[in-house]
This record gives C-alpha cells, sequence and structure tokens, in this order.
C-alpha cells in the first residue's frame, strides 16, 4: 500500500509540532497501536505505562485536571478508561492525540534518528523499522525495512562471512537517513 503524499505531508507537519512531546509517550502509544496488531512482538502496553506517564508529567510541571485523574487511577483498570483519560489529557495540554498511523511514523522518526546517531545498534533498529511496517500494513516506503530484516535473519542463522553485517549495518543507517530525510521534517 503506497502512502499518498499527502498523508507525508500531514504526518511531517503533526511530527514538527509534537516534538516537544516526550519520545517516551510516542514510543507507547507506537507500542500501544503495534500491540493493537500483535503484541507477541513486543509484549503490549498497559494501562499502568500510561499511568506511570501521566505521574512523570505531574513531576515535570505540566498539570491539569486530566492528568492528575490519569495518574491517580487504581485497579481495576480498564483501557477504554485510561485511554479516555489519557485522550483528555493531551487536550489540556494543547497537543494533538496521534492516529495509529501519525503514532507510529512519530515513532519511526525517533528509531531512524536513534539509528543515525548511534544510539540504538543498526539490527534492533531495524527490528523496530519492520514491527512499524508490519503495523502499519506494509506500505510500500517501509518495504526496505522487511527485507533488511529478512536479510538479518538470513546472517544470523547462517553464520556468513566475516564483515557482511557490517555492510548491512552501512545499509540499515542509510536507509534510517531517507527515512527521516522523507519523513521526519
Amino acid at each position: 500500500m503506497a502512502v499518498s503524499p499527502h498523508v507525508n505531508s500531514i504526518v511531517r507537519r503533526f511530527f514538527v509540532k509534537l516534538r516537544f512531546v516526550t519520545s517516551e509517550i510516542r514510543k507507547l502509544l507506537a507500542y500501544h497501536y503495534i500491540g493493537i496488531v500483535d503484541f507477541e512482538y513486543i509484549g503490549f502496553v498497559t494501562s499502568d505505562d500510561f499511568i506511570a506517564w501521566a505521574v512523570s508529567m505531574l513531576e515535570a510541571g505540566f498539570d491539569s485536571k486530566n492528568i492528575r485523574i490519569l495518574a491517580g487511577l487504581t485497579e481495576p483498570l480498564y483501557f477504554s478508561e485510561v485511554e479516555e483519560y489519557l485522550r483528555r489529557s493531551f487536550k489540556d495540554l494543547g497537543w494533538h492525540f496521534p492516529t495509529q498511523e501519525e503514532a507510529l511514523r512519530l515513532y519511526a522518526c525517533d528509531v531512524a534518528e536513534s539509528i543515525t546517531s548511534e544510539i540504538m545498534f543498526p539490527e534492533k533498529g531495524c527490528r523496530e523499522m519492520h514491527k512499524i511496517c508490519a503495523a502499519l500494513g506494509n506500505p510500500q516506503d517501509l518495504e526496505v525495512w522487511r527485507a533488511l530484516d529478512m536479510e538479518l535473519l538470513i546472517i544470523e542463522n547462517n553464520d556468513f562471512k566475516p564483515g557482511y553485517g557490517g555492510e548491512i549495518d552501512g545499509q540499515i543507517i542509510l536507509e534510517a537517513r531517507k527515512y527521516k530525510a522523507a519523513w521526519c521534517g
């Protein structure tokens, strides 16, 4: 499935607007959406993760009625209730609550940045990008990550010649740079 230039421009503008949203909540939202598709990949995000985010926001000085409610929720937790207060918290902060595609594309930008700045090993970043690709229904612009992940599996299972891993690391870093240039503003 190809991504329209219109969607690309919307996500790019959205990313620029939400740079101040913590990478922690972007990752939680992305993992939430990935978990909806296949929670075997990463476990799944629990309500407690979003409550911990609300507590950290309060500790950082971001205060609103809905953030306080979210931070104070206790067992038994229903994800629909947690998500409602999370949405309200975003609204209180003047933030747009991202759609599945927006959340996953934002997280992909974080992963690409982590790969190119050597915060994340290329192999781990490639696997994360492949999860994002799968959760988005394998759009054409992310297919390269599926192919690179398959190549990593072949390398790992067959003990290819020395130095071959360095070649794929270079390919992964190059693709991360391309992704950042195309999507991350």
